[in-house]
């Protein structure tokens, strides 16, 4: 009678698992980034156009029947208000119709693959009319980041601790819960003049106002480590790994940091401004390139993150409070 094999140690089969929870998480990482950035193309990105009442319809249609659904012609009186709409961050680009050609107005602080994109419509507009193209761009990406990803890396870099310090606040540090939310409150404008520092100060990749850029990175920070402390007050390590997957598996991949995110996935589209990282992406990048033009909503957002974190904490304690009477 053959001996039967010997049986996998508990530390074996504990390895094996954590394995393959970790292949797991690889697939899923990799399946929504990828679903995210899936056939990339611009959809409904505003554009701006001005000129002649004709030309201008002109422009609209040939924009709305050559690319359907890329593009969102917003018709504007004249150059300086398609200017204005571009600096403003209503429009992404414009088309400028003028007697002496074609001019798109680009900024290239906002990406280049949106300046391309306008500069491509305002060639194809100039073929079609028969008129020579220009482009112009409006704000030039600094020298330190030409690809436009400073405002994405600077918001993961200030993403993945604020997790790990709002999870940490709730399930391992003791104390009052006042006295743990003010040190997460103390955390996020620590590390948004840590980020502001390196990335704008240091490197110069983000060039706008440090005050203004700490005052953005800061309540990203807040947003969460809040989300992070008050799910895991209620829900435990689980609670930790929910705010974890919201954060890194729907909100970090719909950011339209790397990808814009007029050319996102439908989905992830719609996702992008409503959460953390989207809203910390577009708040970083309009402070440092626009003057802080279009940042009150993503900063609104960010403070409704914030706020629904420490709800669910206080939300949490009162329920232990009441079970503890109770018991």
């Amino acid at each position: 009678m053959r001996p039967s094999p010997p049986r996998p140690r508990p530390a074996t089969r504990r390895a094996v698992a954590a394995c393959a929870a970790a292949l797991a998480l690889s697939a899923l990482f990799i399946a929504t980034y990828a679903a995210a950035g899936r056939g990339a193309r611009p959809r409904d990105l505003p554009i701006a156009v001005a000129g002649e009442p004709a030309a201008r319809a002109q422009v609209v249609r040939g924009l709305t029947e050559a690319r359907p659904g890329a593009f969102s012609p917003r018709p504007v009186a004249d150059a300086a208000a398609a200017r204005a709409a571009v600096l403003g961050r209503e429009a992404r680009g414009a088309i400028v119709v003028e007697d002496r050609g074609v001019r798109a107005l680009v900024a290239g602080a906002a990406g280049p693959g949106v300046a391309e994109t306008v500069a491509r419509a305002a060639e194809e507009v100039g073929a079609r009319a028969g008129r020579p193209v220009s482009v112009e761009d409006l704000r030039p990406a600094p020298a330190a980041d030409r690809g436009g990803v400073a405002p994405f890396l600077t918001q993961l870099g200030v993403l993945i601790p604020s997790l790990i310090a709002g999870a940490a606040l709730a399930l391992l540090a003791g104390g009052a819960l006042g006295a743990r939310l003010g040190l997460a409150a103390a955390f996020a404008a620590g590390a948004g003049l840590v980020a502001i520092l390196l990335a704008g100060t240091w490197l110069g990749a983000l060039p706008g106002s440090a005050a203004g850029l700490a005052g953005t990175a800061a309540p990203l920070a807040a947003a969460v480590a809040m989300t992070a402390f008050g799910l895991a007050s209620a829900l435990g390590r689980a609670g930790a790994a929910l705010a974890a997957g919201l954060m890194l598996l729907v909100g970090n991949p719909s950011s339209g940091g790397t990808i814009p995110a007029e050319f996102l996935a439908d989905g992830h589209r719609q996702l992008s401004p409503w959460f953390p990282s989207g809203a910390g992406v577009e708040a970083l990048r309009n402070v440092a390139h626009f003057g802080g033009s279009g940042t009150a909503r993503p900063l609104l957002v960010l403070a409704g993150w914030a706020l629904a974190g420490v709800a669910a904490a206080l939300g949490a304690a009162a329920l232990a409070r009441v079970r503890g009477a109770d018991g």
